[in-house]
């Protein structure tokens, strides 16, 4: 996700398999299907009032579209390419404990808060909590967040 040159990149990863070599990874599908990260990113985005990432810049949910991520893995000589989507649930004892492992895990959100006072970022971080807390938390205060990755499989020919 965070490749700069995807095809640079694939194209050195095909010439360190050997022949019938495969190549596995997991991405992120479309942020609204992955709230563990786009709930922080996006409210972070809007207190800061930052623009949304150009298309083509490395990041988080660079790699959404599957078609096109299929169709770099082919420009590369893969082959027998295969997908999956699978769910990945977080579940954290209070929505306080999902900040605080979202703020050591969470490296984009922490670039985009880099340039704010300390009080300015527990201010956020409160607010991510807040809103984690009404719209994730069930009846015994335990947050629950489903997202989606897709995996993704090829060969080498």
């Amino acid at each position: 996700m965070f490749l700069p040159n995807l095809s640079n990149a694939l194209d050195n990863i095909r010439r360190s398999l050997v022949s019938g070599g495969r190549l596995a990874a997991a991405v992120w599908a479309e942020p609204t299907k992955v709230p563990q990260l786009n709930v922080p990113m996006s409210i972070v985005r809007q207190e800061l009032r930052l623009p949304l990432s150009a298309p083509g810049i490395p990041g988080t949910f660079s790699f959404i579209d599957l078609k096109e991520l299929k169709k770099s893995l082919v420009r590369a000589g893969f082959r027998d390419i295969r997908s999956e989507n699978i769910q990945v649930t977080f579940v954290f004892n209070s929505a306080e404990d999902y900040a605080r492992f979202t703020q050591e895990i969470a490296a984009p959100v922490n670039v985009m808060l880099a340039n704010g006072t300390e009080e300015r970022k527990a201010q956020i971080w409160n607010i991510v909590t807040d809103y984690v807390k009404a719209q994730y938390t069930n009846d015994c205060d335990r947050v629950k967040l489903d997202n989606e990755a897709m995996c993704i499989a090829a060969r080498r020919e």
